[in-house]
């Protein structure tokens, strides 16, 4: 009978201050998620009030690469943590802290299938080649909102298929940045050219600040096909369609 099992693969302590740390997943079999757990502890007290960084705000790049250059999954820290909120309904475990030397922690899982238990998709190891995970970070500035660059540590773990009966994967689904772009002005409107031949579960917005509620400021969300010659969605009040679950 397959079971699921979570398995520590790496450890690795101390990392370096700003920079890519790469490494080559060794890895065979049906894998459902990669998880990461990553810590560092606060640079000095927290100075300002008007500022907060998290660890998710310092990390630029996470991309798990196939063939060593192919991307299967390249998204900045703050955007993974959203996405997995999407994919598995809930906050991914952390701790902030303000105080110098306090531990902050965060949990980011590289998602393979649907959820972590998922029979259809997933990683399949014996087939992807050279997989490697990067993870691009920029924790220090000197300042006290900033973390302790000499206090770094990341742990990998995978949620792995075991036992007889291991379900064949179809494939894998992916979570792809398709646009990155600043508001211009007031009652701007922006394009994003959806990947033709790529099947989308869902298509999420996410801000940059935290200054204003995200689903208030979009007045319209336009869903084109044939280069504008059809529109089969038209929402008018993003945050009303939402909130009435139509």
């Amino acid at each position: 009978m397959a079971y699921m099992q979570r398995t520590r693969i790496l450890m690795d302590n101390d990392l370096d201050n700003n920079t890519t740390w790469r490494q080559r997943l060794d890895l065979v079999g049906k894998v459902t998620a990669i998880e990461m757990r990553i810590n560092c502890n606060r640079l000095q007290a927290r100075a300002s009030n008007a500022v907060v960084y998290t660890l998710a705000d310092c990390i630029s790049r996470i991309e798990l690469l196939r063939d060593a250059t192919t991307p299967l999954i390249s998204l900045t820290g703050e955007q993974l943590d959203a996405m997995n909120y999407w994919d598995l309904g809930r906050p991914n475990p952390r701790r902030y802290r303000q105080d110098a030397g306090g531990g902050n922690d965060l949990v980011l899982f590289l998602m393979g299938g649907r959820d972590l238990y998922d029979r259809e998709y997933g990683w399949d190891f014996d087939i992807l080649d050279k997989v490697y995970l990067e993870y691009t970070y920029a924790l220090n500035e000197a300042t006290a909102e900033y973390f302790a660059a000499n206090d770094h540590d990341i742990e990998l773990y995978v949620w792995q298929w075991k036992g007889s009966g291991v379900p064949n994967f179809k494939g894998f689904f992916r979570s792809k940045q398709l646009d990155s772009w600043t508001t211009t002005a007031e009652d701007a409107e922006h394009r994003i050219e959806v990947p033709a031949s790529n099947p989308i579960r869902r298509v999420a917005i996410q801000a940059k600040t935290r200054a204003s509620t995200l689903g208030g400021t979009v007045k319209m969300l336009d869903l084109q096909v044939d280069k504008g010659a059809y529109s089969p969605v038209i929402i008018r009040s993003p945050m009303t369609w939402v909130m009435n679950e139509v």
